[in-house]
């Protein structure tokens, strides 16, 4: 992508050239970094905010340290983890990276 952005300042007018051009070439450069960059960024945080609002108790779960476990405790920031009938932890909402049940959901035929 960086190759890309030097290819397009190279490709810019140089002194003595009108002042439009060279903001409408600067404003054409940001429109680029906000559609390939700045939105898709915004999206996945979207999302993943909305992953995190949507788990409930009993869903698999899978955090980002690797370790599998059923929810059984939601709070505001934070959820119960339960990983065997005996074993319990509490984990931050944002440690959370996939919903295992819903994987597994999908893979049924």
């Amino acid at each position: 992508m960086l190759y890309i952005l030097g290819y397009i300042f190279l490709l810019a007018p140089t002194e003595g050239g009108s002042p439009l051009v060279s903001f409408a070439f600067m404003a054409a450069v940001f429109a680029i970094m906000y559609f390939f960059m700045i939105r898709p960024q915004q999206k996945k945080m979207k999302d993943q905010k909305n992953f995190l609002e949507e788990l409930v108790k009993g869903d698999k779960v899978v955090t980002n340290g690797g370790i599998h476990g059923k929810i059984a405790k939601v709070e505001d920031n934070t959820l119960l983890l339960e990983l065997d009938s005996a074993t319990k932890i509490r984990v931050e909402k944002s440690f959370i990276s996939v919903d295992f049940s819903k994987m597994l959901a999908n893979k049924k035929p």
